[in-house]
């Protein structure tokens, strides 16, 4: 027996969704290389680093909240059925995570993928939250 997860007038089964979301995981794990690299910010701004920043975390952070959303609407239980959704949605970026702690020397730039991986995961978590919600209204 397949369980399923309502999506708005449509069932999708629940292996189907994981292997969307592991796509749209490794689909954000390139874009936060793009969003990375500057996002095409001129260095010669004197307020160019936290432009930068604030470009990098609302990319990254939106991606993951509307990905997450879009996957879980629909399911009053988002929250707690969600879970294998939104680990294959933060795999990509919790492996590189991994990756980098095991084999990275610079330690800066371990802490710098944590935390990406740690606003992909909260980013993630509201968007099944929202979901949520906005499927017990």
């Amino acid at each position: 027996m397949t369980r399923a997860l309502r999506t708005g007038r449509s069932q999708m089964n629940i292996n189907s969704k994981i292997a969307l979301a592991l796509l749209l995981g490794v689909f954000s794990f390139f874009l936060v290389f793009l969003l990375g690299e500057g996002a095409g910010l001129a260095a010669v701004v004197p307020a160019a680093a936290y432009a930068h920043a604030i470009v990098f975390i609302g990319g990254v952070g939106t991606y993951f909240l509307v990905t997450s959303y879009l996957l879980l609407r629909g399911n009053p239980h988002a929250v707690r059925e969600g879970w294998p959704v939104l680990m294959a949605l933060n795999a990509a970026l919790l492996v590189a995570t991994l990756i980098a702690w095991l084999i990275e020397p610079n330690r800066g730039a371990v802490l710098a993928t944590a935390g990406t991986a740690l606003l992909a995961v909260v980013s993630s978590l509201a968007g099944a939250a929202l979901a949520s919600r906005a499927a017990r209204t």
